[in-house]
């Protein structure tokens, strides 16, 4: 058969004619070596060989065969590709292709998550950096190109499909959540905490209130020392709309700052240290008692971490002429006009607060203590025979690093002289930090660490002869610089350090530190890691005698 036309003429064959197409007698014809045809250029249409002849009608009667073994043979080729295709997606390819696009749903699923998070942290705590804005965008990109797989022709309509992935993977992690795997139940408990405090907003937000009668605040009250108030009982109800009002100037502060609400606490130490205050006569950090905050919260039953704010009122020397919920407004303003008191407010690892709020005829305390939920104790921290044991769990993600021992003196009565110097308060002096046992056959080149900390007055360095002064001369006393201490602090070796995820058992040997310091109260602060960030998890406090 001759494949060009030249090479049909040089081979001495011109008494069949030009080659011509069967079908429409043009001469433009190609040879096509992959399928050995020819095809015309101007119908483009193919055929196993050409007619030859001197022009359009020459070979007509054979045209209709040739059509036929060309259709024939069209369908030949068409039914080999269908039993390779077949026999391919019969093989191992379908169910590899299948696992593979289960596996990206679950890709695609896990980045919803991710992003979430990495936008919460960016846009609500406002806590980002360039480097966190691009990581952002990063994982943005790459969560948008998993989706454009998912949707091309090779995965769009094999199955599993999409929703019941989507379906199946939030069924097993809220199993996982209430089942008490972590991280899913630490997320559940949080989820739950901050829907009851919304729906708690909403529904008591679309009661009617009942207006009280605001009498008008003079102009500049002016502060002077009072006689021993006599506590006013109120009703329940009205005490707990106040502790409500408090919190709801809490959450609106936060809400403002892009931060999440807290929850009301159930921590009684708040409300007996302001019933203290009211009943004799003094205001600050300490009580009377000599106990510090995180002192009075461990004794109330809490096991968290501690912050608090405490703030007075003074009607003058005459009976409060002021709706409560107006001295609670300008409480919040000052206390958000205060640099340590604002930190507290916003603090954006707290979760809970203690609203402890005591008033009489004269004169209004309210102290703000707020706690994490970071942790919780299978075993509380305890010190027996000179041995530190603790156990527990811990949330949201955090990780023990490490721990601290702090040291306070064995707390006793205060006057109101002592307590009058008083300003803000810091945890105790470090008494040693305690770290993992090391690997065996190894050893920690350094047994002691330089340490600095703040500290401020302490009131058992006052003489109690010091005069006391009640009320305080301004609304808002500004303290002196803190002192900074620095000290040489021991590194301790936990006799075992046992910690996997979020469980943790620990023991220390503290007889040493306990040789050292003596009676008095021990604080033991754990530190967590969560995300590149370290947090106190709690300001546990022991009391040796």
């Amino acid at each position: 058969m001759p494949k060009r036309e030249d090479e049909f003429w040089t081979n001495g064959n011109e008494p069949k004619g030009k080659g011509l197409c069967p079908f429409c007698g043009s001469s433009t014809l190609y040879w096509n070596k992959l399928y050995r045809t020819w095809r015309c250029g101007r119908c483009e249409k193919s055929f196993p060989s050409p007619s030859y002849g001197s022009g359009k009608d020459f070979g007509k009667d054979d045209r209709a065969e040739r059509i036929r073994e060309i259709t024939e043979a069209a369908r030949v080729v068409r039914a080999a590709k269908a039993r390779k295709s077949t026999a391919s997606s019969l093989g191992i390819r379908k169910p590899i292709l299948s696992i593979t696009k289960f596996l990206l749903c679950l890709l695609v699923i896990v980045g919803i998550g991710v992003l979430a998070r990495t936008g919460y942290l960016l846009f609500i705590h406002n806590d980002f950096s360039a480097k966190d804005i691009v990581i952002f965008v990063v994982e943005l990109g790459l969560w948008f190109w998993l989706i454009s797989i998912l949707r091309s022709g090779r995965f769009r309509y094999r199955k599993p499909n999409f929703k019941p992935v989507f379906v199946f993977t939030i069924a097993i992690s809220l199993i996982c959540a209430y089942v008490g795997i972590e991280p899913f139940s630490s997320t559940k408990d949080q989820a739950t905490s901050i829907i009851e405090q919304n729906w708690e907003t909403i529904t008591k937000s679309s009661q009617s209130p009942v207006p009280t009668p605001v009498q008008p605040a003079p102009d500049k009250p002016t502060i002077t020392p009072v006689s021993s108030p006599t506590p006013v009982i109120q009703p329940v109800i009205q005490q707990e709309q106040l502790v409500q009002y408090t919190l709801e100037l809490i959450n609106e502060d936060r809400k403002d700052n892009g931060l999440l609400p807290v929850t009301l606490g159930n921590n009684s130490a708040a409300q007996k240290h302001a019933e203290d205050m009211l009943t004799n006569d003094y205001f600050s950090h300490w009580g009377i008692d000599g106990l510090k905050p995180y002192m009075r919260y461990t004794l109330a039953g809490g096991f968290n971490y501690e912050a608090e704010n405490v703030f007075y009122y003074s009607g003058g020397g005459s009976s409060l002429q002021r709706d409560l919920k107006e001295i609670l407004d300008d409480a919040e303003e000052s206390l958000m006009g205060s640099e340590g008191h604002r930190i507290n407010i916003l603090n954006k690892w707290h979760r809970k607060v203690n609203v402890g709020l005591a008033y009489g005829k004269e004169s209004l305390f309210l102290v703000q203590q707020f706690e994490g939920d970071y942790i919780t104790f299978d075993e509380s921290p305890s010190i027996q025979d000179g041995t530190l044991s603790l156990s527990g769990k811990t949330l949201a993600g955090f990780v023990v690093e490490g721990i601290q021992v702090r040291y306070d003196q064995p707390p006793h009565a205060l006057t109101s002289g002592q307590l009058r110097m008083t300003y803000a308060y810091f945890l105790g002096q470090p008494a040693a930090f305690i770290r993992p046992p090391p690997p065996p056959g190894s050893h920690y080149l350094e047994s002691e660490t330089v340490y600095s900390w703040k500290t401020l007055v302490d009131p058992y360095e006052v003489s109690p002869d010091t005069p006391p002064s009640f009320p305080p001369s301004s609304l808002r006393r500004t303290p002196p610089p803190p002192l900074v201490v620095q000290k040489t602090v021991k590194w301790i070796d936990a006799r075992s350090w046992n910690v996997s995820g979020s469980s943790f058992m620990i023991d220390v040997d503290l007889s040493v530190i306990l040789s050292d310091f003596g009676k008095g109260v021990y604080t033991v602060v754990i530190w967590g890691e969560s995300v590149d960030e370290f947090e106190s998890l709690t300001n546990y406090s022991i009391f040796v005698e």
